[in-house]
């Protein structure tokens, strides 16, 4: 258990401080079958297994919060475990996690606008947001500099929305994805700006299934994709059988396919 254990049907937390606590699970707050609303708080070098800074087993609002250095040693979730998670106005720098989602992982409805996720890693899927299903919609929101095996800033097993965002020098070091890693489901990103951001494998910016049993669908608009690059190539977009991808008002710098200067 970490520094609070809570089991109440609602509860608030405003103005806490929650640096250097260690668990099993859950570094600092691990929330059982409650509604919680964390306000205004700072999670700093904070440890577990899973859930470096919060585990939640149920409803998760989090607002105007600061993430920094946290940590799942053994597991998933280097700042957030949630099951239905509502993100608003907070930033997420330097957590990590030894499997998913560097920054958050999910297993229920995310809702994140205007966050900033940067420098989180994790080493399997989803540098900063790996989201398992239920469904994930991200606004407003900046992703730099995040990594990971697959999904270099998000990875996503269900229906996503991602609305007037920027990524930017993200990385899959191994797989596929530079900043999205979409594995099945219809998703839409709109209004979006992509720079920088690599893939060792495929889609350097976006990359769509993995194989004939996880296929993703996406529709791509009014976006902006430039220098991203995936095996050495500007290999910006990427669908594997079964998955497809639309455009429309998407402009993409420098042409894709052509090889990258060493």
């Amino acid at each position: 258990m970490g520094e609070l254990l809570i089991r109440f049907k609602v509860v608030i937390i405003n103005d806490c401080t929650f640096e250097n606590n260690k668990a099993y699970i859950a570094g600092a707050i691990w929330s059982e079958k409650t509604s919680l609303s964390v306000n205004n708080c700072i999670f700093k070098n904070n440890k577990a297994e899973d859930g470096g800074a919060i585990r939640a087993s149920s409803k998760l609002t989090v607002n105007k919060c600061t993430f920094t250095n946290n940590q799942a040693t053994a597991g998933s979730s280097g700042a957030i475990s949630s099951d239905i998670l509502t993100v608003s106005s907070s930033t997420f720098t330097n957590n990590k996690a030894a499997y998913f989602g560097g920054a958050i992982n999910t297993f229920g409805k995310t809702i994140i606008n205007s966050c900033t996720f940067k420098g989180n890693q994790a080493k399997k899927d989803g540098g900063a947001i790996d989201s398992v299903k239920g469904g994930l919609t991200i606004s407003k929101s900046t992703f730099t500099n995040n990594k990971a095996e697959d999904g270099g800033a998000i990875n996503t097993h269900s229906k996503a929305t991602v609305n007037k965002c920027t990524f930017s020098n993200n990385q899959a070091k191994n797989k596929d994805g530079g900043a999205i890693d979409f594995r099945r489901g219809y998703s839409t990103v709109n209004s979006c700006t992509f720079k920088n951001n690599q893939a060792h494998r495929n889609g350097g910016a976006i990359c769509m299934g993995e194989s004939t049993a996880y296929t993703a669908t996406v529709k791509i608009i009014n976006s902006k994709f430039t220098k991203n690059i995936a095996d050495k190539v500007y290999n910006t977009l990427y669908a594997y059988k079964g998955s497809k991808f639309t455009k429309k008002s998407v402009t993409i710098t420098p042409k894709d396919g052509t090889k990258v200067k060493k």
